[in-house]
């Protein structure tokens, strides 16, 4: 129950507005400083990285609790 507490958790504070979707990263985003056409990140880009967050945070709960961390 817990872990559905913290996915739904997750998926909640975007859809209340209480943060952009796209504010939600476990690890491993790269900005670059100079933008150009290579650089840029599109909208079907942040939707499909959108849904592999949500499988990350999922396997990120899992390993807290195996490793007894939460």
């Amino acid at each position: 129950m817990i872990k559905q507490a913290f996915v739904y958790f997750i998926n909640l504070l975007p859809a209340e507005g209480l943060i952009k979707e796209d504010a939600i990263f476990i690890d491993g985003t790269k900005i670059a400083a100079d933008a150009n056409k290579y650089t840029f990140v599109g909208k079907k880009a942040v939707k499909k990285f959108h849904a592999k967050l949500k499988i990350s945070a999922i396997k990120l709960y899992d390993e807290l609790i195996r490793k007894e961390v939460i």
